[in-house]
């Protein structure tokens, strides 16, 4: 007997629907946070309430200078509805989803789309990606007693989620903190050069080109720390404006006078990550490069070898040109896994009285 080969489709969907099954029975008979009293009759309800859709609103960049990235995390999300509602829905219910834009993504303007959200889109549950000033939509969120689910990855958000549990309760930062790029790779640099993995033709040496923002530095300051403790020699270490940089020459060339084994770089703008990458590649060194949210660059489309991406819990590896246009953006990847593989479905059961 020939052994039958499933795709990932079909194994996602053989998942969905084991976990979707512990969940049937009962949402159809409850509004949005409102069970029916134990011992009534809810049948006139449930009949009426059973198409009721499922408000899933999605805050996201899409017309300012990260709409490369606020694209690809409104593709994750709607994505995950389409397969969920092509299967029936949620509990007999379909997902309707609810787009915000927060353009830049700025304090005012996270603060009005969130605003927006919770004053007039009546949501179920919220999606973002990340927010260059993250932190004003938590409040906003757990005040109204919303899901809200995010890739923001920061350590900030955790010790304020600490702090106040019971306020924070409804809130999902859906991926490890943001040490992790910098210690994290650190430690794995250090496992992939013992293992054999990595030959560093320039000895244990690593450079720095870091944002001077407080996301890209304080994922550099913990790789530089932790770099140094392993016993690597950093050559050298230059900063600059995330979205500023008309030309990566001068600071290329910096690295170039002493040229490391490895270089760290650290910007979130897909922009920057593309040309960096390809002014380095017209003069390559015997170097790897590491780039802490390269993966956004893939829709500028271009392609070139010798690129590291660091994806915390997902899988690092060399990409090469061939591999390049198969693999997915990472953003695009957690919003998607968020929505689709059960993460937010027990917790929204939960927020609407289901037990």
């Amino acid at each position: 007997m020939s052994e039958k080969k499933i795709t990932r489709r079909e194994l996602l969907k053989s998942a969905a629907f084991a976990s979707a099954g512990s969940l049937v029975g009962g949402l159809s008979g409850c509004s949005r946070g409102d069970a029916p009293a134990p011992g009534k009759d809810s049948s006139a309800k449930s009949t009426a309430q059973s198409t009721e859709e499922i408000n899933v609103v999605g805050i996201f960049p899409l017309s300012g200078f990260i709409a490369a990235d606020g694209d690809e995390m409104r593709n994750g999300l709607v994505m995950a509805i389409d397969e969920i509602n092509e299967m029936g829905g949620l509990l007999g219910r379909k997902l309707k989803y609810i787009e915000i834009d927060d353009a830049n993504s700025q304090t005012d303007e996270i603060t009005t789309a969130f605003e927006r959200a919770v004053g007039v889109a009546n949501p179920d549950v919220i999606f973002s990606g990340y927010h260059l000033a993250s932190g004003p939509e938590f409040d906003i969120v757990a005040n109204a007693g919303v899901l809200y689910y995010n890739v923001n990855t920061q350590k900030a958000w955790t010790d304020l989620y600490q702090s106040n549990p019971d306020k924070y309760w409804s809130i999902f930062q859906c991926d490890p903190n943001d040490e992790w790029y910098g210690g994290g790779f650190a430690l794995w640099l250090q496992e992939l050069t013992e293992s054999g993995g990595f030959n560093p033709k320039l000895g244990r040496t690593t450079g720095i080109l870091a944002g001077n923002d407080p996301y890209d530095s304080f994922i550099a300051q913990n790789f530089e720390q932790k770099i140094k403790e392993l016993g690597w020699n950093v050559t050298m270490k230059e900063s600059f404006t995330v979205g500023n940089v008309a030309d990566w020459g001068p600071l290329l060339s910096k690295v170039r006078d002493n040229p490391p084994s490895m270089l760290f770089t650290t910007t979130y703008n897909p922009a920057d990550n593309a040309a960096m990458a390809k002014q380095w590649a017209a003069n390559p060194l015997p170097t790897l490069i590491y780039q802490q949210y390269g993966p956004s660059a893939r829709v500028l489309g271009f392609s070139w070898r010798g690129c590291q991406w660091y994806h915390l819990g997902y899988s690092s590896r060399l990409v090469t040109g061939q591999d390049w246009q198969r693999l997915p953006d990472q953003v695009q990847c957690q919003i998607w896994e968020a929505a689709r593989l059960g993460k937010c479905r027990r917790r929204l059961r939960l927020s609407m009285g289901l037990g």
